[in-house]
């Protein structure tokens, strides 16, 4: 039956003040991509860039893009890791008033390939879009979801898995 649409895989729920949220047993050779679906967390830190690492990754091997703005404005920002980070998929931008949500596609996170991930968000102080790649030929079964600065509190992650 797994091979037909998209079948949630787990749920986990995000504690109070934490720095970072580690999500086990996510991934496995059942799927090739991934839907990750967070809604209801509060950041502490405006602005804080948002990251999703995968578990076995190593090294300066993201690149991608994060695009946002801020709403009620016309402005319109941004942040790249040109040079590649260490730190992971930019997924979001938080907003500390409000709750926040972000949908992204991971692709091949548990292949010895490069992975993509990709996907928009939205919060009371930023909306926006990511594109990012991670080059480490890793495979890898979890992520750990954390921002840039400050904490995270409540909200709900939840992990389903189609083929390509």
């Amino acid at each position: 039956m797994n091979a037909i649409g998209m079948w949630e895989i787990k749920s986990d729920t995000i504690g109070t003040a934490v720095a970072s949220a580690t999500v086990t047993s996510a991934f496995s050779t059942d799927y090739q991509s991934y839907k990750i679906v967070a809604s209801g967390i509060t950041f502490s830190s405006a602005g804080a860039a948002v990251y999703l690492k995968l578990n076995n990754s190593t090294g300066s091997t993201y690149f991608g893009n994060l695009i946002y703005n801020l709403p009620g404005t016309a402005s319109i920002g941004g942040a790249s890791s040109l040079n590649g980070s260490n730190l992971g998929f930019f997924v979001a931008t938080g907003s500390s008033t409000g709750l926040n949500d972000f949908e992204v596609t991971v692709a091949n996170p548990f292949t010895a390939t490069t992975s993509n991930c990709f996907g928009t968000y939205a919060g009371r102080a930023y909306n926006g879009s990511c594109g990012t790649h991670d080059s480490n030929a890793a495979s890898s079964t979890g992520f750990i979801l954390a921002p840039s600065a400050g904490t995270m509190t409540g909200g709900t992650i939840r992990i389903y898995g189609y083929r390509n």
